[in-house]
């Protein structure tokens, strides 16, 4: 850990992770009625939302095995830029389902590079006795920011377009997330990085690339594959309990957006549904922190995990019915399981990383993620167009797969019953007092 800059970038860092939350949930709860909207159906519904698992996790490796090698600093900024133009520019321009499936392809294979090298930036400034606090901390934070942005952007559309009727009105909240991501590409220029990352300004950014392209003179593929062929147990045991819920819970991303505009009607309800799950994510995130620092990361994955069940099902309720209310019971359970589950398995990861491998294990556990998740969403979204064609899924189809998928949740979540505790007995919370 940094001591001397930790002060500084305890100040920085709340600010960076807002502006990234605010544009993560103002494109994360439009993005899939922006592709409906345009003509995704069946088939190529469940292929954009596999491609956004995938290309996630691609390119992860490099990322993070490069940010362990140079440095955190330049993989954010290019991240965060990319990120603000697929959003704020090129999405808001996509006329139909196959336009939107090529900028969000982009978006995911370059732009989501923030996310393991964030989280191993926080793993920098933490260690194992204070780490889920902090983690929970920062989240709850940025959680509530973000809703708020959310709400007000949501307002304002719902001004513009009343009725719900006009698919473009969605660009509103993608251009006002492409500026957060903007400011957050700014940001970053002003964080300190890690003392080991320190002194290498002799390297230009010119030769950074020219190795990256290369992949030799950073020697980023081997770094990942040495890191994979060093994995410990730990790691590797969650990984294969992770990822086989991973499976059950992606199931049902593709349907849910049909879910969606069948049981609301108004914009107002979106907002409610926003602002139930973002709410109940920053609570989570900080009492989820300060358990998963006293009680151990397992505990919380653990019994967080089995509430997850329960969302599919209600939300098929909702649909049958045609009633909201079904829908945000199921998001504040999502988000009280998902703020604290989250905030556990970064600690986790971090807890079983070696020391300068931190952003390559997050990387690594991106990948898998992907992967698993893309095979399931494009099981999916074939078994969707079989049973629906290219047209939108009744709401009897939709209710059913909903149905399926709690029970498959069910049988996945019993794995976690043989997930290892990483945090030391004896490692207690710490509160550390700011630099005066």
């Amino acid at each position: 850990m940094t001591e001397e800059s930790r002060p500084h970038f305890m100040r920085s860092a709340p600010l960076v992770q807002a502006l990234m939350a605010s544009g993560d949930n103002l494109t994360g709860s439009y993005a899939m009625l922006y592709a409906v909207g345009r003509g995704s159906y069946g088939f190529i519904q469940g292929l954009i939302t596999s491609i956004q698992q995938l290309g996630a996790a691609i390119l992860q490796p490099v990322w993070g095995a490069a940010s362990d090698k140079i440095g955190r600093r330049l993989f954010m900024v290019v991240g965060f830029l990319v990120q603000s133009m697929m959003w704020g520019y090129f999405l808001p321009r996509a006329q139909n389902a196959v336009e939107v499936l090529l900028v969000l392809t982009v978006q995911t294979l370059l732009g989501t590079m923030v996310l393991p090298v964030w989280n191993a930036w926080l793993g920098d400034y933490t260690d194992i006795s204070d780490r889920g606090r902090v983690f929970g901390k920062f989240g709850m934070v940025a959680s509530w920011i973000a809703l708020t942005i959310f709400s007000l952007v949501s307002l304002y559309i719902q001004e513009v377009d009343p009725t719900r009727s006009d698919v473009n009105s969605f660009s509103i909240a993608f251009r006002v997330a492409g500026l957060f991501y903007l400011s957050a590409a700014v940001l970053v220029l002003f964080i300190p990085q890690a003392v080991r990352f320190r002194g290498r300004k002799s390297v230009s950014y010119k030769t950074m690339v020219a190795g990256f392209l290369v992949n030799r003179q950073m020697g980023f593929r081997e770094r990942f594959r040495n890191g994979v062929r060093t994995m410990n147990g730990d790691f590797k045991r969650f990984l294969l309990i992770d990822g086989l819920f991973r499976i059950s819970w992606s199931m049902a991303w593709p349907i849910f957006p049909y879910a969606t505009l069948s049981a609301t009607d108004s914009w107002v309800e979106l907002i409610i549904l926003q602002v139930v799950i973002g709410l109940s994510i920053g609570v989570s995130q900080l009492i989820g922190g300060r358990f998963a620092d006293r009680y151990g990361r397992k505990s919380i994955i653990l019994w967080t995990r089995i509430f997850l069940v329960l969302p599919p099902a209600l939300t098929a309720l909702g649909v049958l019915q045609k009633n909201s209310v079904y829908l945000i019971v199921a998001n504040l359970v999502v988000g009280l399981t998902l703020g604290a589950t989250g905030i556990a398995i970064n600690s986790l990861i971090l807890d079983t990383a070696p020391k300068g491998k931190e952003s390559t294990y997050f990387s690594i556990y991106i990948f898998v993620m992907g992967i698993v998740g893309f095979s399931s969403s494009i099981l999916m979204g074939g078994v969707l167009n079989v049973l629906s064609g290219d047209s939108i899924p009744s709401d009897t189809i939709v209710s059913l797969l909903l149905i399926i998928a709690a029970g498959v949740r069910l049988v996945a979540w019993t794995s976690y019953f043989f997930l290892k505790e990483t945090k030391p007995s004896g490692a207690v919370v710490v509160e550390k007092e700011p630099a005066q």
